[in-house]
């Protein structure tokens, strides 16, 4: 408990100075211990890779990074001696064009002598330099990040295109974890929004007229979902989109609108500590959602209670409705009548478990990389922070587009559906889209006990405000977060 407790505090609090991070022993000239650095006048190995000589490199069935064969230049005590057109007066990313692009440089604005702090400046593997991988997490990462260790230096801060061939050859991990989640992502989208589209034009092309048609009967109303529900669902869009606005507003930090962005909660530090501490809320409120779920199953009854129509667990049937409700979209079989929720609810329902799960562990891997580091390469970062970024991607895209089409504009819930705010359907939508719940309420004698009538009118117009305030802010982020995504230090 001891131990735990001492993990826990050095993860959310700073981190403390460790042995290993203290600055590597004053030694006398010449008395350098064996350590597989070579000085200018030694013989230059025929492949040298950079991450031999600390153990922070490769691993992971060598897919860790591998910067090759190390230029001749690393091992000067003066890198820029043979360069004509070399000024120290001069930006050093005049020449080194594709170094302003990683996350110190662009977003956070460190200066390239802030690492590099010689002058001349001494190529990393000489024995003098900062750089060299045997001292440079104490030399030059402690400065920032108090406790750096090795593994923490093994961090890729000069990091190849995550999609390039660059990256397959000298960092394969970034590249293979990038590409799936570029695929994952791709693939949701690539087939869930042109579903969405035909499903919508089928609908409102009135091939099937018992679908929500017209206008529905709003005064008559059914209670669907319950406060807790309601709660779970309104303290979840508060998180997320607190955490869409902050989470872009640092990765466009680079671009007037994403420091537009950051200035709404008083700059960029503020805007990262405000998404680590949303973050965290929601992760929170993620547990004790599951603590909830879990005392809704009849343990007494298992596995049966499961997959019975109140609860969210997919099953066989619904998977079959998958594949009804796309035959009926093309007119070749009768829509699916639903019990209390339909396939796409349940799926958006699990997704959500989904997205929390990844962008929460990568979330906390990359909260505090100095722990995270003691425990796994530095390295896996740039990784873990990939993950995150194209998840975050996903979700916000998901949700900005096919959910907010399905759930608010299909006929019958235009011109918005408050379902969520005041727990309540239209009767008439019910019996449409569920009439199996409709049914076995009946058959149970609940039905009577369910019904109910519209809210006052000013909790309708509050609902109907707050609801378009919300879509129209998240479809202004997602079109400029994808109007700017080339001006931004990614690829």
């Amino acid at each position: 408990m001891r131990s735990l407790l001492r993990v826990c505090g050095r993860w959310f609090l700073p981190a403390a100075m460790t042995a290993a991070a203290m600055a590597a022993p004053a030694l006398a000239e010449g008395d350098q211990p064996a350590n597989g650095v070579f000085a200018d006048d030694d013989t230059l190995p025929g492949s040298y890779r950079l991450h031999t000589e600390t153990d922070i490199g490769g691993g992971l069935w060598g897919l860790g990074p591998n910067r090759g064969p190390a230029k001749r230049a690393s091992f000067k005590a003066d890198v820029h001696d043979d360069v004509a057109a070399f000024d120290v007066r001069h930006p050093c990313t005049m020449c080194h064009t594709d170094e302003a692009k990683d996350l110190h440089v662009a977003r956070i604005g460190t200066g390239c002598r802030q690492c590099h702090v010689s002058l001349p400046i001494v190529g990393m593997h000489h024995d003098d330099s900062p750089m060299n991988p045997m001292r440079r997490h104490a030399s030059v990462c402690a400065a920032c990040h108090e406790g750096a260790t090795p593994s923490f230096a093994g961090y890729v801060v000069h990091e190849p295109s995550a999609i390039s061939a660059e990256a397959r050859e000298q960092f394969p991990l970034l590249f293979y974890a990038v590409w799936f989640m570029i695929f994952l992502a791709g693939g949701v989208l690539a087939l869930f929004i042109p579903f969405t589209v035909l499903w919508l034009a089928r609908e409102y092309g009135g091939k099937l007229r018992t679908r929500g048609h017209g206008r529905a009967d709003a005064t008559v109303r059914l209670k669907r979902f319950t406060p807790a529900m309601r709660l779970w669902h309104l303290a979840l869009i508060a998180a997320f989109m607190l955490l869409t606005v902050t989470g872009l507003a640092w990765m466009y930090i680079e671009t007037p609108w994403g420091r537009m962005l950051a200035s709404w909660f008083g700059g960029p530090r503020l805007t990262v500590e405000v998404h680590r501490i949303t973050g965290i809320v929601m992760l929170a409120g993620f547990a004790a959602h599951i603590v909830y779920a879990l005392t809704k199953v009849d343990w007494r009854n298992l596995p049966r209670s499961l997959v019975s129509p109140d609860m969210l667990v997919m099953t066989p049937r619904d998977i079959g409705n998958v594949f009804r409700h796309l035959g009926w979209i093309f007119g070749l079989c009768k829509a699916p009548g639903f019990d209390r929720w339909t396939w796409w609810g349940k799926f958006d329902y699990w997704a959500v478990w989904w997205g929390i799960t990844v962008l929460g562990v990568t979330g906390l891997l990359i909260y505090n990389p100095v722990l995270t580091s003691d425990y796994m390469p530095g390295w896996l970062l740039n990784v873990m922070t990939w993950i995150h970024r194209i998840e975050a991607f996903l979700a916000f895209t998901h949700v900005f587009t096919i959910h907010f089409l399905v759930e608010h504009f299909r006929p019958g819930r235009l011109p918005f559906s408050a379902a969520m705010f005041d727990g309540t359907v239209p009767l008439d939508i019910a019996r449409s889209e569920h009439p199996a719940w409709i049914e076995r309420l009946e058959r149970e004698g609940r039905l009577a006990g369910l019904m109910t009538s519209e809210p006052p009118v000013i909790l309708r117009i509050l609902y109907f405000g707050v609801g378009y305030a919300i879509m129209i802010l998240a479809v202004a982020l997602m079109a400029f977060a994808f109007a700017n995504i080339m001006a931004v230090s990614l690829f």
